[in-house]
């Protein structure tokens, strides 16, 4: 949040100039000429202002830039040391009365610390928000545990871990797990919020701590923030309802989420699908015909249960496409008195058999050039009767002899 002493326009009217006065601080605050790392400094500073502003308008948290109220902020502005007891005012109209509502925020080092914008940079605002909510909800529950354990009520009573908002999606990602696990977190943290206790004065910081960091969650932070001054017990109640619909938010948006990631992934599944689909039928094109077992088992003069048997024992070729089982006409070798299958295919065949890959591996190794052959077809130079040099080929295509 800005310091309320120092506004960018002030930090930007101090600019251009070796001796500076700072319109928006008070009276005028003079600064003498800067250096040039000091120039710098200050140019960060401003742009790590106007970003955290932005971020603000827009409901995104950033990372942390230096205060205006760091020391390091301070010595390059010439600014006097902060007060001892830290405030910043809240201006709202009642009747026609202006009132200033002066809150202590928690100190730096309570402050959670946002994520930075490498979720947003992978275009998944849906899981930049659920981090935002998970950061914000862990913090506030070890502030809280740390809080509660101290208080009288701490030996009669804990909270119980509560399922939170579920995703009920058959399609369940790591992220949807991952959100679950916050809302059920959250869960926990409203117990605590709504229970009725009382914090001691070491743990009060604590508690408020974790409160500023929930409301920032919601749009009704200030608001909170003012009503929690005024009466804290009815600001936990309505923090809690407030959080609560920033959760079913979230949940709508993950199960949305999921309902897209589902259908991407049938997507590819049928773009998978197609591909192959479109890749065996160049292979059979360039297989010559596409046999069927009776047209092949009539052209080798044997029964269909003969050539079945060949192929499954892996002297000769058969594949399945689609619900169609076809025999590839490129493996049949003509004779005078026929056909027949051609010679020493089973010993190329059980080469793919022992690496684990398929009819449909060997068939594109037949009939494809290999370079470790110059570049000819297998399937033409084991018709040729070069079987032992098809066969070292075929291993050193398949890394059979590696290591």
């Amino acid at each position: 949040m800005a310091d309320p002493e120092i506004s960018i326009a002030a930090l930007l009217a101090g600019t251009g100039s070796p001796t500076r006065v700072f319109a928006g601080g008070g009276p005028g605050i003079p600064v003498g000429g800067l250096d040039d790392a000091s120039e710098r400094v200050l140019i960060t500073l401003l742009l790590q202002r106007l970003q955290q502003q932005n971020a603000r308008v827009h409901g995104i948290m950033v990372p942390p830039a230096i205060g205006a109220g760091s020391d390091e902020y301070r010595m390059v502005m010439g600014l006097p040391a902060p007060s001892s007891e830290p405030h910043f005012a809240h201006w709202y109209t009642q009747g026609s009365q202006a009132v200033a509502t002066h809150m202590r925020p928690p100190a730096d080092g309570q402050r959670a610390q946002a994520y930075d914008f490498d979720l947003l940079d992978t275009c998944r605002s849906d899981v930049a928000s659920v981090a935002r909510f998970a950061q914000r909800v862990d913090f506030a529950s070890y502030h809280l545990a740390a809080a509660y354990d101290g208080s009288d009520d701490a030996h009669s009573w804990r909270p119980a871990a509560k399922r939170g908002v579920q995703i009920a999606k058959a399609y369940r990602s790591y992220f949807s797990r991952l959100a679950e696990a916050s809302f059920e977190r959250w869960h926990t943290v409203r117990s605590i919020l709504i229970h009725d206790w009382t914090p001691t004065a070491e743990a009060e910081p604590l508690c408020r701590a974790a409160y500023w960091s929930l409301c920032e969650l919601t749009p009704a932070d200030q608001q909170l923030k003012i009503l929690f001054v005024h009466d804290a017990d009815r600001a936990r109640h309505e923090l809690v309802r407030h959080v609560d619909v920033v959760a079913e938010q979230l949940a709508l948006t993950a199960s949305l989420s999921e309902d897209l990631s589902a259908e991407s992934a049938a997507a590819d599944k049928g773009t998978d699908a197609a591909r192959l689909d479109a890749l065996q039928e160049a292979l059979l094109g360039k297989a010559g015909a596409r046999l069927t077992l009776t047209e092949a088992s009539e052209r080798l003069g044997i029964s269909r249960q003969a050539l079945y048997k060949k192929i499954k024992t892996g002297a000769a070729l058969g594949l399945m496409i689609g619900d169609t089982f076809v025999v590839p006409e490129a493996q049949l070798v003509a004779r005078k008195d026929g056909s027949s299958v051609v010679a020493h295919l089973r010993d190329v065949l059980s080469l793919f058999t022992e690496a684990g890959a398929g009819g449909w591996s060997a068939l594109q190794y037949l009939i494809e050039p290999d370079p470790a052959l110059g570049g000819d077809v297998p399937l033409n130079h084991l018709k040729a009767g070069d079987a032992k040099l098809v066969v070292a080929a075929a291993r050193a295509y398949l890394c059979l002899d590696a290591g």
